[in-house]
C-alpha cells in the first residue's frame, strides 16, 4: 500500500514543489510555461502546466488532493497503473484545454486531480466489483464536491482543466476495463 507513495506520488510532488520554488524565486515567471490554447507555442504547456501553480495556497490544495486521490486510484494498481493514469489524463486533459480552453494561461496540478477524481469515482461502476465500488464510494463520500469544479465558477480557476481532465480519468477507466477484461 506504501509503494505508490514511495514510489511515485511523493517524488512526483517533491518535484512540484521545487519547481514551485524555483518559479517563486523567478517571480513567477515559470507560469508561461503553462496551457495557452491554440497557441502552438504554447503546446509544451501539455507537459510543463501540472508542475505550474499560482501560489502557495494553490500548490497546498493541488498536493494533499493529489496525494489522497492518487492513493485511491493506485488501489487499482496493476503493471504501474497509477502512472499510466497520471500520463493519460495529463496528456489528454491538457490537449482538449489546448484545443478547446479559453484564451488564457491555465497551470496547475488540478487537471490530474480530476482525472484521478474521473476515474476512481466511476471506475467501481464500470468494473462492478466489491473492492472497486467501496473505492468509489469512499472517493464520492470525501471528493463529491468536486462535481461542481468542472462548472465556470471563477475567471481565475481553470474549469477546463478540470472538465478535461475528469473527462479523461472516466475514458481510462473504460479502457482499463476493456484491456484487463481480455
Amino acid at each position: 500500500m506504501t509503494k505508490p507513495f514511495s514510489n511515485f506520488l511523493i517524488p512526483t510532488i517533491t518535484v512540484i514543489w521545487l519547481v514551485a520554488g524555483i518559479n517563486w524565486l523567478l517571480n513567477y515567471q515559470l507560469n508561461r510555461f503553462g496551457i495557452f490554447p491554440r497557441d502552438p507555442e504554447a503546446l509544451v504547456g501539455i507537459l510543463t502546466t501540472p508542475l505550474l501553480h499560482g501560489g502557495v495556497y494553490h500548490l497546498m490544495n493541488n498536493t494533499i488532493t493529489f496525494l489522497c486521490l492518487g492513493w485511491l486510484a493506485s488501489l487499482h494498481n496493476k503493471n504501474n497503473h497509477l502512472i499510466k493514469l497520471t500520463l493519460f489524463v495529463a496528456f489528454w486533459g491538457g490537449l482538449l484545454t489546448w484545443l478547446l480552453g479559453r484564451p488564457s494561461f491555465h497551470i496547475g496540478l488540478s487537471g490530474v486531480i480530476f482525472g484521478y477524481w474521473g476515474f476512481v469515482t466511476i471506475n467501481g461502476f464500470i468494473e462492478r466489483s466489491i473492492k472497486s465500488l467501496f473505492i468509489s464510494a469512499v472517493a464520492i463520500f470525501l471528493y463529491g464536491g468536486m462535481i461542481f469544479g468542472v462548472l465556470p465558477s471563477s475567471p481565475n480557476i481553470s474549469f477546463e482543466s478540470h472538465f478535461f481532465g475528469a473527462l479523461s480519468g472516466i475514458l481510462y477507466s473504460y479502457l482499463y476495463r476493456r484491456k484487463s477484461k481480455r
